[in-house]
C-alpha cells in the first residue's frame, strides 16, 4: 500500500510494509542499497512490524517502524498509523518536509487508508 502526495514541485511517496521482525534488514537493502545504516531496536524472532518509508521525488529518504507487542493482535492500521506518525515527525525534524505538508499527508491517509 502506499500514498502519493504531490506538493508543488514535490511529490511525496509513502510505503506500507507489513512484514515480520527478520525481513527489515533486507527489505532496507532493496530499498537503499547495501551501504544503508541500520538503526532497529532488537524485537524477537517473528514478531509482526510495519514500515512506513517517505520517498521525495521517488528517492527513499528514511524508514520508521511499528512493532506489534507480543501481548497484541497484529492490526495493519495501528501499525501504518504508528509507522507514519514516527515517519512524519522524523521527515520534520530532517526538513524534509513542513508542518503544512504533515497535514496534506494525514489528510491523504485518512481519505485512503481504513
Amino acid at each position: 500500500m502506499s500514498l502519493r502526495i504531490k506538493d508543488g514541485n514535490i511529490e511525496i511517496e509513502i510505503l506500507f510494509d507489513h512484514i515480520v521482525y527478520e525481513e527489515i534488514e533486507k527489505r532496507l537493502i532493496d530499498l537503499y542499497g547495501k551501504g544503508v545504516k541500520i538503526g532497529v531496536d532488537i524485537a524477537p524472532i517473528g514478531t509482526k512490524c510495519t514500515l512506513a518509508t517517505v520517498k521525495l521525488n521517488g528517492q527513499p529518504q528514511m524508514t520508521s517502524t511499528a512493532f506489534c507487542s507480543q501481548k497484541d493482535n497484529f492490526c495493519k492500521s495501528t501499525g501504518r498509523k504508528i509507522a507514519l506518525s514516527r515517519a512524519i515527525k522524523m521527515a520534520k525534524e530532517h526538513r524534509i518536509i513542513d508542518k503544512n505538508t504533515s497535514k496534506i499527508i494525514w489528510d491523504e491517509y485518512r481519505r485512503n487508508c481504513k
